[in-house]
């Protein structure tokens, strides 16, 4: 009976806890918005709708004929081509000249790829000559000059990112694309990560957790 009793006395402690937690988590979110302009609720309200990319919406099909396999793994997977949905490809369509050559002197001049901004380590490690080889512009290079096609970029990822591949040929990274059933087909890297800036900002859940909307009420 004693037993019964601490048992019981334990249990609710803890499901006080639990919401005392829960309770402090809303208030620090919903108070709390970094610029203190803004609570949890007003930026729900106001945050631009989620636009997922080309090929989430690909149907789930068992025609593997129209995908890439990913050749580093024991079980079969697969990714969507990328080169199909690059919009200036291949590249030497407008690259006709080696990159020396296409270089102007005049500093008025516009320059070329203007919108990219390389945010993505220091200038001393990382410089678009690192993944792009001037030599071979309709393809990508690895640290040790190997040709790797766009669609094999994630090769060219797990260089430096190598505990984010593991996770991503095993399923705990980034999203499955055309449903669950077999063939397993992934999306590469860069459908989620910007590869010139692959750090994400903020994103507010579309909709509160259930726990989060009792409490708010």
């Amino acid at each position: 009976m004693r037993q019964h009793m601490l048992f019981s006395a334990n249990t609710r402690i803890s499901e006080i806890l639990r919401t005392m937690t829960s309770a402090c988590l809303v208030v620090i979110f919903v108070s709390c918005g970094h610029d203190h302009t803004q609570g949890l609720l007003e930026k729900l309200d106001t945050a631009p709708a989620w636009s997922d990319s080309a090929y989430m919406h690909v149907p789930p099909t068992t025609d593997t004929s129209a995908l890439h396999a990913v050749p580093l793994v024991e079980r079969p997977l697969y990714v969507v081509p990328r080169t199909p949905l690059i919009k200036k490809y291949p590249c030497t369509e407008c690259h006709t000249k080696a990159l020396g050559q296409m270089k102007s002197s005049d500093p008025s001049g516009r320059k070329a790829h203007w919108d990219k901004n390389l945010q993505h380590a220091t200038t001393n490690v990382l410089q678009c000559t690192v993944c792009h080889d001037e030599r071979n512009l309709n393809n990508l290079r690895s640290i040790t000059g190997a040709v790797i096609a766009f669609n094999d970029s994630y090769q060219l990822c797990q260089q430096c990112h190598s505990r984010q591949f593991n996770d991503w040929q095993g399923g705990a990274h980034g999203k499955r694309v055309g449903g669950w059933a077999p063939p397993r087909t992934v999306a590469l890297c860069v459908e989620c990560h910007n590869p010139h800036q692959p750090r994400w900002d903020i994103r507010w859940p579309a909709q509160p957790s259930l726990t989060m909307q009792r409490l708010i009420k």
